[in-house]
C-alpha cells in the first residue's frame, strides 16, 4: 500500500473532531512562508525610509570593515 493510500485510510477512520487541527497543520507551513517574506520586507521598508529606527547601522559597518 502506498503512503497516499495509507494516509487516507487513516484519516478516513479518524472522527471529524480531529480532522481540523490535522488540516491546519498541513496547511500552515504553505501560509507562513509568504507571510514571514511579507513581513521581513516590511521590515525592511522600515529600516531604509527611517522608520525603524533600532536597527544600528554602525555595527553593520564595523564588521563589513574588519573583513
Amino acid at each position: 500500500m502506498t503512503t497516499r493510500k495509507q494516509t487516507r485510510k487513516l484519516l478516513d477512520e479518524l472522527p471529524d473532531s480531529t480532522l481540523e487541527p490535522i488540516v491546519d497543520m498541513m496547511i500552515e507551513p504553505g501560509k507562513a512562508e509568504p507571510t514571514a517574506r511579507s513581513e521581513a520586507r516590511r521590515h525592511l521598508l522600515r529600516i531604509a525610509t527611517g522608520e525603524d529606527d533600532g536597527y544600528d547601522f554602525a555595527v553593520s559597518e564595523h564588521l563589513h570593515a574588519t573583513r
